[in-house]
């Protein structure tokens, strides 16, 4: 972390904070050093140097990697994928247009590695998307479901290993399918300039794509094997070649929060503009009032809505009584509300019936509804360890039975230490944050304590102190003020905790498990700073804030 950055119109740094007394240790993302995909070293730029290098990987290395962020992180595990149910949209007939931009952690691995697969096996083939054992894209095409008909690009992409590069692949249906490449560094597929890759034209005997009903999965022939270690940052399918956005993969609408393994990607804008009022009434401040029975409200000012595209609706229900309201397409329901109270609900079109608000059943109800915003997206699932984080910045995220500690153990007697940091899974046993190197008399440590309902916890040697609250799987800034005394201080997000948690001092260090390589983390760090000295309250508080707002939380 750079604490001599400012933001425009806002120092967040207070009088009596020096920026010239930098951290001891300061391990952020310009020190992450990789190696075959894993993070192997979290290099010191503080002012203790080389000492403090983290770069000896304990356990098992492969599964410590960098997290970019917007981008979805695959381990390359058998069950790593992402997935969005079979629609209409998903299931294309014709002509085809794929984009996906991606880096792999080994781009020609010896084995065939599936990047997008929609039916994996006979009978529902439908279309694939495939890195050869020798880096050459490939597409799968079945016209019946039972068998597919395969086309390769002529060459594979000059690309190194872990190198990001956008791939795009066209079918037309008359038979012929092409392959592009670009490094632009953009999320925007619609700004990239494509080259040829390789030659244009390959035929391809498929007429027509299966209307398979399988799901489409991101990673691996139905997400359990020929997964590839990586990150995916976008895929676009197109209904025809330049043709409608059918399905859309962006990593960037992830929101950091507790245990969020779903997320929709937005593909418009707000479609609720000059809606059909019916028996509502526009109060001309944004919110709409239906008093007695009503009927449904098609909603959709432009064209006609498409079966099986997905609309997402997030409103604020003021008032409601005698009854409930019901957010839907047809005879497709994507939730109720009963309720005053914000509301996100979700449904599918239901044979071509645009989506919109009724009354539910018979009730006859008074309702007025505000802060209407109803978008298409594309719903996803992130299954087993794919990880996404929008942090703004790189960070190391283990699946635990890994660690990183230093070469030899640095004493440090009393400290301030920072970090930006995230328990990913709900803990079955202790996790560590950070311990000694070796040596038990040295251990400072802190953890989740699974004999106390994981609650995070400060450990020098004495009586531990923990946490009152309960654990969340949010981001937070964590503090540890040690100070071997009484007046020790843990502090994760807004709780706190002060006490005697011992007097040793701390011999770094290990992080992400203890010091004898166990309670392993499944864990990202951000941010890690170590200052050799005690900070007042106000220092803790500006850098808290900075933190805070350079890492989006």
């Amino acid at each position: 972390m750079d604490l001599t950055r400012r933001r425009a119109g806002y120092n967040p740094i207070q009088a009596g904070f020096r920026l010239s007394q930098q951290a001891l240790v300061n391990l952020s993302e310009a020190g992450f050093v990789e190696s075959s995909g894993a993070v192997t070293e979290m290099q010191n730029s503080g002012t203790g140097g080389s000492a403090y290098d983290l770069d000896v990987p304990v356990g098992t290395p492969a599964n410590l990697k960098k997290s970019i962020s917007d981008a979805c992180l695959m381990y390359g595990a058998s069950g790593d994928y992402a997935s969005t149910p079979d629609s209409a949209a998903a299931s294309i007939l014709g002509d085809m247009d794929i984009r996906i931009r991606l880096a792999l952690a080994d781009w020609i691995s010896g084995a065939f590695q599936t990047v997008i697969d929609k039916g994996n096996v006979s009978p529902t083939l439908a279309y694939r998307v495939i890195i050869s054992d020798a880096g050459i894209p490939l597409l799968d095409i079945s016209a019946n479901g039972t068998s597919i008909s395969r086309s390769a690009a002529s060459v594979a992409p000059t690309v190194s290993d872990g190198d990001t590069i956008w791939l795009k692949i066209t079918y037309a249906a008359a038979g012929d399918v092409n392959f592009y490449t670009s490094t632009d560094d953009t999320n925007d597929d619609t700004a990239v300039t494509w080259s040829q890759l390789g030659t244009a034209d390959i035929a391809n005997a498929s007429a027509s794509i299966f209307d398979s009903s399988a799901s489409l999965i991101i990673n691996g022939l139905n997400g359990t094997s020929e997964n590839f270690a990586g990150s995916v940052y976008q895929a676009q399918i197109y209904n025809g070649i330049d043709g409608t956005l059918a399905v859309d993969f962006n990593a960037a609408d992830y929101v950091n929060k507790d245990s969020d393994t779903t997320f929709d990607t937005v593909m418009g804008a707000d479609i609720f503009v000059d809606p059909t009022l019916g028996d509502w009434v526009d109060n001309g401040d944004g919110s709409y009032t239906l008093t007695g029975d009503g009927s449904f409200q098609p909603i959709l000012s432009d064209g006609a809505a498409v079966t099986g595209q997905t609309f997402t609706a997030e409103y604020t229900v003021d008032s409601i009584s005698g009854g409930s309201l019901k957010f839907s397409s047809g005879s497709t329901t994507g939730g109720t509300a009963s309720a005053p109270g914000d509301y996100k609900q979700t449904v599918v079109v239901d044979a071509g019936n645009k989506p919109g608000f009724a009354r539910n059943v018979a009730d006859t109800i008074t309702v007025t509804i505000s802060n209407i915003t109803i978008r298409q997206v594309t719903p996803w699932t992130l299954n087993g360890d794919t990880f996404i984080q929008n942090t703004g910045h790189n960070v190391v995220h283990s699946i635990g039975s890994a660690g990183l500690e230093t070469t030899a153990e640095q004493d440090i007697t009393v400290f301030t230490a920072y970090f930006v940091a995230r328990i990913t899974t709900t803990p079955g046993a202790d996790m560590f944050l950070f311990d000694a190197k070796s040596s038990a008399g040295k251990s400072v440590r802190v953890f989740t304590d699974e004999s106390n309902s994981d609650k995070w916890t400060l450990d020098a040697g004495g009586t531990p102190i923990a946490l009152s609250a309960a654990l969340n799987n949010d981001w937070n800034v964590i503090v540890v003020e040690y100070s071997a005394d009484s007046s020790s201080k843990l502090t994760v997000g807004p709780n706190s905790v002060t006490g005697d948690a011992g007097s040793e001092a701390l011999g770094f260090a290990t992080f992400f498990a203890d010091l004898s390589a166990g309670n392993t983390a499944t864990l990202a760090i951000a941010d890690s700073l170590f200052y050799p000295y005690a900070h007042n309250q106000t220092q803790v508080a500006d850098l808290k804030l900075l933190l805070a707002q350079d890492y989006r939380l």
